[in-house]
């Protein structure tokens, strides 16, 4: 409640207060009664149903006032009445359900007018342009065409804001169901120079930090599991005890109880406690709240979810379903993502070793149902992170009749648990990392990243660094944990490629397109550095295919233009008009598929039309897989017809090198 929360830190007394929503939904299906300002003296001064909201007694100045009609120059029809209706349903929600307490005044209402004026000339409602992609395609054309920055920065904002309430908040239709809007408002406002550093992509966790928090968070996970029962058997025991785990000085004072030291030793917490430093119960549950939090981010880690995804898995999430011969781990949930719909069901490609995630979670969800009574039996029904404290179940970020969930995890918890994960602290060399994968953002004066100071890791960097690190493999490993990542990938990519069943269902949500298409475009950003690094900054002669065609412009004097204009070449990558992968013996520029490698031979790179080799690098190869020949060839006699196929095919390598003016190269072999 976050006016009502700034108001009550002012002192304004019970009295003054205005009417509090029940929940979200009450918000757009507002009593008209409802007060929603009062005077010093009690007396109501607004209700949801005037055309003008005077919220000045809550103001410093004196002075504020939101007109929900003066905004249209035509006379109120049906259309101006309801595009005010919902003004005022946004703004309701607006000052009561963003994540931090804000002042009346903060809450602005020019950019809502603006939108207003909009769907006024378009003969919409804003509920049509906030679910509908070709009304919001419009509006961008419009914004565009008018040229203004500040009200391009005024929209980002606004629409920014409605987006994440939408996300913490599923009922609330006023708001943009693709973060799509949001990015491209922030382009056409960025466009204009002053709000750059604004509008800049998620950041990319480096890869040794990623690393550390796999490490990091796995040993917290299963340290918990090892002792979550203990955890649990405490949270029972105190629930049916009385005072038990109460402080010391408590217990004494009312002469009954059982003291937290005490409460440690039976249920076997003391190596618990040791670990983090846990005095008491504010602590404890303090140290549950990590664990949820740690755990959703492992899900994130490990699926691609988006932070709203994460927050709504049922109890029941992990399952596994046949893919061909392969078992293939998912996890069942639901997505806002698809237009106009919200909690569609839908389900995300994992790895097993995503349990370790649901098992910690199933266990402080079990301690939630035990603190406040909530029926956890039946999981399909009962959430997988549910809210943690005291709270009603009639909370209004819920999905589920049986509990209300977990709130979306506020600065201070992951600064704590940030800093107690080895390797979490950025250093020097993740500076030059970020600098080398987007040189267009100034790494070194963001706020946000310092060096000596913990990562500051959010859902959606784990969403963007799964499909950065996914298709970058072959660029940037993740040292031992390249293994179980790489597995990961790989069931993802079976699937996708398989004829499941389940497939269509799965890929028909624009969420799971859209990752697909994350992981397809880092893809091609990884194969244009390969190509910049082997073929560009290349320090040998090419030859080859496609190798001798740019070598041989070069020795011109007239190299080709995807070697000399980085961003043609860029451009191209991205559109997926050129491709460089590697080959047995150097680079492939082949867009298709090979059909040679294989059926034929290694070699069959050397008189390709596509292929890249180098002086230096492909040489080394050529000589390696020669002695791997002659080896093969001399376990034959010199009459076998394999001895006599093998010696040829080592000839036409040699013939093949040498018509490239490197046969001194390989002399030594012969």
């Amino acid at each position: 409640m976050s006016v009502l929360d700034d108001l009550k830190v002012r002192g304004f007394t019970k009295t003054m207060l205005p009417d509090i929503p029940e929940d979200v939904s009450a918000c757009f299906l507002f009593n008209d009664e409802m007060v929603i300002s009062r005077h010093h003296d009690g007396r109501v001064l607004s209700r949801a149903k005037d055309s003008v909201w005077d919220l000045s007694p809550y103001n410093a100045k004196g002075l504020c006032k939101h007109n929900f009609i003066s905004w249209t120059k035509t006379a109120l029809g049906e259309l101006q009445v309801t595009i005010a209706r919902e003004m005022k349903s946004i703004q309701l929600v607006r000052f009561n359900y963003y994540h931090t307490a804000r002042r009346v005044n903060s809450v602005r209402l020019s950019g809502l007018r603006r939108l207003g004026e909009f769907c006024e000339k378009n003969d919409i409602t804003l509920c049509q342009l906030f679910n509908e992609s070709r009304y919001q395609s419009l509006l961008l054309s419009s914004l565009a065409n008018l040229g203004n920055k500040s009200v391009a920065r005024e929209l980002y904002v606004l629409v920014g804001e409605l987006y994440h309430l939408r996300v913490a908040h599923p009922d609330f239709k006023f708001a943009p169901v693709e973060y799509s809007l949001v990015e491209s408002l922030s382009q056409l406002a960025g466009s204009y120079g002053d709000y750059k550093e604004s509008f800049q992509q998620t950041k990319l966790v480096p890869s040794r930090i990623y690393a550390a928090f796999i490490v990091g968070f796995a040993s917290e996970l299963d340290f918990f599991n090892l002792h979550s029962q203990r955890c649990v058997d405490f949270c029972e025991r105190r629930q049916n005890g009385d005072m038990y785990g109460e402080a010391q000085v408590r217990v004494e004072f009312y002469s009954r109880g059982t003291p937290w030291e005490d409460a440690v030793v039976e249920c076997g917490l003391e190596e618990v406690c040791e670990r983090y430093f846990i005095t008491g119960l504010k602590e404890f549950n303090a140290y549950l709240n990590s664990i949820n939090y740690i755990a959703k981010n492992w899900i994130h880690l490990f699926s691609g979810m988006r932070d709203n995804e994460a927050r709504t898995l049922p109890a029941n999430t992990l399952t596994t379903i046949r893919s061909g011969e392969e078992t293939v781990t998912i996890l069942r949930g639901y997505t806002s993502k698809t237009v106009g719909q919200n909690n569609v069901p839908t389900y995300w490609i994992s790895s097993p070793i995503v349990e370790r995630a649901i098992t910690a979670a199933r266990s402080v969800g079990r301690i939630a149902a035990i603190k406040n009574g909530w029926d956890d039996s039946v999981l399909s029904e009962y959430p997988l992170f549910p809210a943690l404290g005291n709270v009603k179940k009639t909370s209004a970020a819920h999905i589920y009749s049986s509990a209300p969930l977990m709130a979306t995890a506020r600065t201070l918890l992951p600064e704590k648990v940030h800093a107690r994960i080895p390797g979490s602290l950025v250093t020097e060399a993740d500076i030059v990392e970020l600098e080398r994968f987007d040189g267009f953002r100034d790494w070194r004066n963001d706020k946000k990243v310092k060096i000596g100071k913990p990562w500051p890791l959010s859902s959606h960097q784990c969403r963007r660094s799964l499909a950065v690190y996914s298709a970058r493999s072959g660029v940037v490993g993740l040292g031992s944990l390249a293994n179980q990542y790489k597995h990961l990938t790989e069931t993802m990519t079976s699937y996708y490629r398989s004829d499941q069943v389940f497939a269509e269902n799965f890929l028909a949500l624009p969420d799971q397109q859209a990752l697909m298409r994350e992981m397809e475009f880092e893809r091609r950003v990884a194969s244009m550095f390969s190509y910049e690094n082997d073929v560009i900054n290349s320090s040998g002669r090419l030859w080859g295919g496609e190798g001798n065609r740019i070598q041989v412009s070069r020795d011109r004097g007239k190299p080709l233009i995807i070697t000399t204009d980085r961003e043609v070449t860029a451009r191209k990558f991205e559109k997926g008009e050129m491709v460089y992968k590697e080959s047995p013996l150097g680079g492939c520029t082949n867009l298709d598929s090979c059909d040679k490698i294989g059926f034929i031979s290694i070699f069959a790179c050397l008189d390709c039309q596509y292929a890249v080799l180098d002086s230096n690098k492909s040489i080394r190869k050529i000589r390696y897989g020669i002695s791997n020949l002659q080896q093969s060839r001399g376990m034959f006699p010199p009459s076998s017809p394999f001895y006599k196929q093998l010696s040829l095919e080592i000839d036409t390598v040699y013939q093949q090198v040498e018509r490239a003016g490197f046969g001194h190269e390989i002399e030594d072999l012969k």
